[in-house]
C-alpha cells in the first residue's frame, strides 16, 4: 500500500516476498488447524470465518502480485492478464489489512500469553487499559475515513491515491490503528462470545 512511497517497486516486491515466506512459515506450523476446519466452523465461528478470509485474500494477493511483478519475475505468457491482475492485487491487499487484524484480535488471548509486550498490556490497570483502546478505537476510526479505506474496501476506488505531503511516519500510524482498531474489535468480540 505504501509503494510509491517507499520508492523503487523492487522493495515493494521484496517485501511481497518477506511475507510470503512468513505465511508460509505461519501456515507450517499450523497446518494441524486445516484438520478440523469443518468442526470448528461450529464451535469457533469467528475464528475460522477470519482465518478462511485472510487466506483467500493473502492467496489472491500473492498470486496476482507474482503476475504483475516487474522486477523480481516476469511471466511473458500472462501479460494479457496483468489489468485484471493489478485490480485484484490493489483491493486483496486491503481485504490482508483488514483480516489479519481481525486475525490478531480473534487470537488476542494466545498472544497475550506468547508474546511479553501483550502481556504487559494485558497486566495493565483496567482503567489504562480502556484509555489504550479507546485512544486507538477513536484514532483508527478518523484514520479509516482520513485514508479512505472504505472505499478500497468495497470496490469504490479503482486506484490508490497518496497524500504525498503526509509525513511516511503518519502514513504508517494510521494504518497501525486501523489495523488496531480491528483488532480490538475483533477481540471483544471473541470474549463476548466466550463468556456466553
Amino acid at each position: 500500500m505504501a509503494n510509491q512511497m517507499l520508492g523503487p517497486g523492487i522493495i515493494h516486491e521484496l517485501l511481497g516476498m518477506l511475507l510470503l515466506i512468513l505465511v508460509i512459515f505461519h501456515m507450517s506450523i499450523n497446518r494441524r488447524w486445516w484438520q478440523y476446519i469443518i468442526p470448528q466452523l461450529k464451535t469457533a465461528p469467528l475464528k475460522t470465518l477470519t482465518t478462511l478470509g485472510l487466506t483467500i485474500s493473502i492467496v489472491l494477493a500473492i498470486i496476482s502480485g507474482l503476475i504483475i511483478s516487474r522486477h523480481l519475475f516476469f511471466f511473458k505468457s500472462l501479460l494479457s492478464l496483468m489489468p485484471v491482475m493489478r485490480i485484484i492485487h490493489h483491493y486483496s491487499v486491503y481485504w490482508v489489512l483488514l483480516f489479519t487484524a481481525l486475525h490478531i484480535g480473534v487470537h488476542g488471548y494466545i498472544l497475550m500469553h506468547q508474546f511479553n509486550v501483550f502481556e504487559r498490556i494485558h497486566t495493565l490497570p483496567t482503567f489504562v487499559k480502556t484509555i489504550l483502546a479507546l485512544t486507538v478505537i477513536g484514532y483508527g476510526t478518523y484514520a479509516f475515513w482520513y485514508e479512505s479505506l472504505y472505499m478500497y474496501l468495497f470496490f469504490q476506488m479503482p486506484y490508490t491515491y497518496f497524500d504525498f505531503n503526509q509525513p511516511l511516519g503518519e502514513f504508517f500510524l494510521n494504518y497501525v490503528s486501523i489495523s488496531g482498531l480491528f483488532a480490538i474489535m475483533a477481540y471483544g468480540a471473541e470474549k463476548v462470545k466466550n463468556k456466553n
